[in-house]
């Protein structure tokens, strides 16, 4: 029995594209605005390694990072004939993952799979779709899709034995226990590589243009409101052992060719950090790398990264108002967010920062101070998104609870292009402003580190080839002087 794991095709044309498996905000991409982006698909790739080695013949298939469009798409899966198709589903993309897999059910008669936030938090709606068979709700998808494939391979249905498994039972959904936590990281093997397009995937924080993304750790101590890690890992943090961690990197070093590793997890608590960096010198590998941080890690353990071959460091800030930080549960700092870049600059590593408009308590004001704050800092990059209340995370209940909500179009929950929220003091379209003028702004500062600037392109151009380089700064070119004027 074939199954596949699939990221599916989502909007690709001149002006723009999309990410979903392999980010954590499926997102619009405007092809003049940003370098291109294609992030690995970790957990497709994990959970299609999982089944192999348990002995079944699964593959996985990345879409959206090889360009295909949806009826070359189609055809490949028709060629394969897989008896399983799991397709993992985010809230902007669900109705054309929905659409998507309905075909593909009336051209093959695939069992029908849906991982993912958008359908682990709402099982039911995508379940009474007469096409969906199963979706695997609100947890890893590891061991529910080994344990759903072993039993239609043997012909059980007894899927109500199956924890963390939503299915249909005549006409009515079932929606099982969840599954708890993977604790023991090290029962995985590594995440399968070899039918990926590893060439594709990049951070354009990184420095080289072989990166390659390698987890290490799944959840996160903290519990943002506005975060869909909380939802999946339920407020538990683990890691592979550090043996472990040093294998996959030499993996990719010599197999790939990679140059510089970015661990994309959803933060390197500082112990870890610093396990890490003491795990690298002693095995002395040399490889470039960089990681989320915890705002508090020290000067020395820094020293410490910096010394393993860490290029920098990204962290979370959302937003300046301490209330509104209060309100969304992310214990930033503002004083310990300056000294991290003050410290960072000490020791050479780029900083890169994420900020977030449009957050419960948001005003006018409070976004024109958060714009102020982040470009006033010291940055070799940012990250910018309109908050966006995903089901299954508190931030959506809160926001349907309070009237919040603009838009019940899954469509509009797209993270860079919409605002579907607005509070009394503070409209979607005022949102929707300060997210355009933030990122004209990003580009002064990107230009204020010429040799940062110099390696973007470079990397471009390493990636692209001269032709589509030349002809892909000419499209970004009406954008940059934008932002050269951006006052």
């Amino acid at each position: 029995m074939k199954i596949l794991l699939l990221n599916s095709p989502w909007i690709n044309n001149k002006e723009e594209y999309c990410v979903k498996s392999g980010t954590r905000w499926a997102a619009i991409r405007k092809k003049c605005h940003s370098m291109p982006y294609y992030p690995y698909p970790y957990f497709l790739a994990s959970a299609t390694a999982v089944l192999k080695q348990a002995g079944f013949k699964a593959h996985v298939k990345d879409a959206i990072a090889e360009e295909i469009n949806k009826e070359e798409c189609l055809k490949y899966i028709e060629f394969l004939k897989p008896r399983v198709l799991l397709i993992e589903a985010f809230t902007p993309s669900i109705n054309y993952d929905l659409e998507f897999m309905k075909e593909a059910k009336k051209r093959t008669g695939c069992y029908t799979v849906f991982s993912g936030i958008h359908a682990g938090a709402l099982p039911g709606e995508v379940l009474s779709h007469d096409f969906m068979d199963f979706v695997i709700a609100g947890n890893e998808m590891d061991y529910t899709l080994r344990e759903l494939v072993a039993f239609l391979n043997e012909g059980r249905s007894d899927f109500e034995n199956i924890q963390g498994l939503a299915f249909k039972r005549n006409g009515s959904v079932k929606i099982n226990q969840r599954r708890p936590p993977i604790e023991n990281l090290d029962e995985l093997p590594f995440p399968e590589r070899d039918e990926l397009p590893m060439h594709k995937y990049n951070d354009p924080f990184s420095e080289h243009a072989v990166t390659a993304k390698i987890t290490v750790s799944r959840g996160c101590p903290f519990r943002c409101s506005f975060c869909i890690e909380p939802f999946v890992f339920n407020g538990s943090y683990k890691h592979r052992s550090l043996d472990l961690v040093i294998e996959e990197i030499k993996l990719v070093q010599d197999r790939y060719g990679v140059k510089e590793i970015f661990f994309d997890d959803s933060i390197f608590m500082t112990s870890w950090a610093v396990a890490v960096s003491q795990a690298i010198i002693k095995s002395g590998i040399r490889i470039g790398w960089s990681c989320w941080v915890d705002w508090n890690i020290s000067y020395e353990n820094l020293a410490l990264m910096r010394k393993s071959g860490c290029i920098g460091v990204k962290f979370g800030v959302e937003s300046s108002d301490a209330a509104i930080l209060g309100a969304i549960h992310k214990p930033v700092k503002i004083d310990r967010i300056k000294l991290l870049i003050e410290n960072c600059k000490k020791l050479g590593l780029l900083r890169h920062a994420s900020f977030m408009f449009g957050l419960p308590g948001e005003t006018e004001e409070t976004l024109k101070e958060t714009i102020d704050f982040a470009f006033s800092l010291d940055l070799t990059s940012s990250q910018l998104a309109i908050a966006t209340p995903l089901p299954g995370t508190p931030f959506y209940k809160m926001a349907k609870e309070n009237g919040w909500l603009t838009s019940e179009d899954w469509n509009d929950y797209e993270p860079h292009y919409h605002a579907i929220v607005e509070y009394p003091d503070c409209s979607n379209r005022t949102i929707l402003k300060a997210m355009e003028l933030a990122r004209a702004k990003k580009v002064k500062q990107l230009l204020k580190n010429p040799l940062v600037a110099c390696g973007y392109l470079f990397k471009l151009c390493r990636s692209q080839g001269i032709k589509k380089f030349i002809m892909d700064i000419f499209l970004k070119g009406a954008f940059v002087l934008k932002g050269l004027f951006t006052k």
